[in-house]
């Protein structure tokens, strides 16, 4: 089911989101796959979008399901941790399903480990760099209440994401975070 994505100035976006108790339970998967169904159909309908958080569909619970050919794909990541961080930091451009349109750029630690529970209830780990790196941040600070917008690096970046194709001549390769 496609659910309606909250949109920036509501409080689901800045509340810090409670454990999945049962990751493998009947309702964490049927939120996974709705945050899978609506991130396909934003998709479909914009062109972008890699990835999805939990209050992003104002449940404040600790998923996110993300898009990427490095995991295989649309990924339900429950109860994910960054625990590691590389020193090495790098400028991405970004942008939010819950106010889209706006883009900006944030740094971002270019190497990360993240742990997580799957629907299986399997534990993983993965490495991630560069754009996976960057989506996983932006991901997990949704379920901190933390929103990318509050990390932009210089204001002078504020941009829409028209504005940026028509003065690159190319479409963002890393917007649409969420």
């Amino acid at each position: 089911m496609i659910r309606e994505i909250a949109e920036i100035g509501e409080a689901v976006l800045r509340t810090v989101a409670a454990p999945v108790v049962d990751p493998a339970a009947p309702e964490t998967r049927e939120l996974a796959r709705d945050m899978a169904d609506t991130l396909k159909d934003f998709q479909r309908r914009t062109g972008y979008g890699r990835g999805i958080a939990a209050p992003q569909v104002r449940v404040p619970k600790r998923m996110i399901v993300v898009d990427m050919p490095e995991l295989g794909g649309v990924t339900a990541m429950i109860n994910p941790i960054i625990t590691e961080r590389s020193a090495e930091m790098f400028d991405v451009w970004d942008a939010c399903f819950s106010y889209f349109f706006v883009f900006f750029q944030v740094r971002r630690h270019k190497h990360i480990t993240v742990e997580y529970d799957t629907i299986d209830g399997e534990h993983r780990s993965v490495r991630a760099s560069g754009d996976l790196s960057e989506l996983l941040q932006h991901e997990t600070e949704h379920l901190d209440g933390e929103l990318a917008i509050d990390k932009v690096t210089d204001p002078r970046t504020f941009c829409t994401v028209r504005q940026y194709e028509i003065q690159t001549g190319k479409r963002p390769a890393a917007c649409g975070g969420s």
